[in-house]
């Protein structure tokens, strides 16, 4: 899709857009890549809470583990392709992952080092944008809501059947403890600077 229809799109899920169809051309890349990460990170929230909300309500907090570990990667590599800008990636990550794919690497852990140390100095969180290879990267934190911490929360007030479940799909999760509002992780978005480059 070409910038100017892309903008269409975004005001069409009802994203609040910096980019104007009048004066597309005009905003910096950096700004478009700003807006264009902020989007993505915003339908991924949104997708994965409304398949999880739908799970734990079907099946309770077991379904929902299925859901996480039967669909999430695959909901969020989708991102991309609904917003029509398939060279976009994007992932989520933490350096408590419960999910082997969602590992950080080397870059990814920087940033993530550099997040925690902020919230350790009570600093505000804002996200991240970096030019590096020819592509922006866009970091969103996360911080864990009422809906995660079913599954993200206390050990000691985790039920049995959920904690099973958990042991069973995710030997080596270290994604238990957090509190409401914590910081949870990133979503990460790669946007190649060839697609802000677009008319």
């Amino acid at each position: 899709m070409r910038l100017s229809g892309l903008v269409k799109h975004i005001l069409g899920l009802g994203f609040v857009a910096v980019v104007t169809l009048g004066a597309a051309e005009s905003v910096p890349q950096d700004e478009k890549a700003r807006q264009l990460g902020a989007n993505a990170a915003a339908e991924l929230q949104r997708v994965l809470k409304e398949e999880l909300t739908a799970a734990l309500q079907a099946g309770g907090p077991g379904q929902a583990i299925r859901v996480c570990s039967q669909k999430a990667l695959l909901l969020t590599r989708d991102i991309p392709q609904k917003m029509e800008l398939p060279a976009m990636t994007i992932k989520r990550t933490s350096l408590r992952w419960r999910n082997e794919m969602n590992r950080p690497d080397a870059f990814e852990e920087k940033i993530l080092t550099d997040l925690e140390a902020r919230v350790k100095a009570e600093a505000p969180m804002e996200p991240v944008l970096l030019l590096q290879n020819k592509a922006y990267h866009y970091f969103e934190p996360i911080r864990t809501g009422g809906l995660c911490l079913t599954c993200h929360g206390s050990e000691e007030k985790m039920p049995e059947n959920v904690r099973n479940a958990l042991n069973a799909l995710y030997p080596g999760d270290r994604a238990r403890g957090y509190g409401a509002g914590d910081f949870r992780g990133v979503i990460h978005v790669t946007i190649p600077q060839e697609v802000l480059a677009e008319p």
